[in-house]
């Protein structure tokens, strides 16, 4: 399985696979699914800060009739 790039890739590889597995003496544990998805929505609002309206979505909101 390759290295998954992005956070959204991991959770998705997490989901699939076990959280915990042991063969021939190596025990193998994935991160929690919460701290993945947390991490996910960190990056997101991160990306979203950095854009110059700040993540927030404006408009215009006009009556009907009042023109």
């Amino acid at each position: 399985m390759a290295a998954p790039e992005t956070i959204s890739e991991a959770i998705t590889q997490a989901a699939l696979g076990p959280k915990r597995s042991k063969e021939a003496g190596r025990e193998i544990e994935e991160h929690d699914m919460d701290q993945l998805i947390k991490a996910d929505n960190h990056v997101t609002a991160k990306t979203a800060a950095s854009k110059n309206h700040m993540g927030l979505r404006f408009g215009k909101i006009v009556p009907p009739g009042a023109g």
